[in-house]
């Protein structure tokens, strides 16, 4: 579990289902711009949600994202691990959208990642014009440029921004 100051990261479970549900997985303006293919069918959610809480185990780490003042389910996040290093991503609900949830969901990730599990090196990529994560990802990664058709985004290829930060970046940063 992660603590960040309005919020908690945690394993899914199966009574996150529905508010998952309602808050983003069926949110068509949340889910457009996230690289894996999800529908906006209850049964299928429910089946995403299933094989995350009972087939995943590392390397990929996933998380609900849960409001602390009220226990909403407003997202997800997850860390995808990879020889040390991990790739970053979560998803809001369109309706929490800017309130900083995004900001404190990265923020709380890449910390978790070099300060908990210890990763070398934390990576996301986001597809080109989401200016909303451009800018999460560019106040706290390192730009490493555009790869073509780098990102499936609904079944299409796009062009992504790519970001990173090393442990020693990191470390640097915060003056440790």
């Amino acid at each position: 579990m992660i603590i960040a100051p309005r919020l908690k990261l945690r394993r899914f479970c199966a009574a996150d289902i529905k508010p998952a549900y309602t808050n983003w997985g069926s949110d068509r303006k949340a889910i457009k711009k996230v690289d894996f293919t999800l529908n906006a069918s209850f049964e299928e959610f429910q089946n995403f949600v299933v094989s995350i809480i009972t087939e995943r185990a590392e390397p990929c780490l996933d998380f609900v994202i849960e409001r602390r003042g009220d226990g909403a389910v407003i997202g997800a996040a997850q860390l995808r691990a990879e020889f040390g290093e991990c790739e970053l991503g979560f998803v809001l609900g369109a309706r929490f959208w800017g309130e900083g949830y995004g900001s404190e969901t990265a923020d709380a990730l890449i910390s978790y990642a070099f300060c908990e599990a210890g990763f070398s090196k934390v990576k996301a990529r986001c597809e080109t014009g989401n200016i909303a994560s451009e800018k999460i990802l560019s106040r706290r990664l390192i730009y490493k440029g555009v790869v073509k058709k780098g990102v499936t985004i609904r079944k299409k290829k796009s062009d992504a921004k790519y970001y990173e930060l090393t442990k020693e970046e990191y470390f640097y940063a915060c003056g440790e």
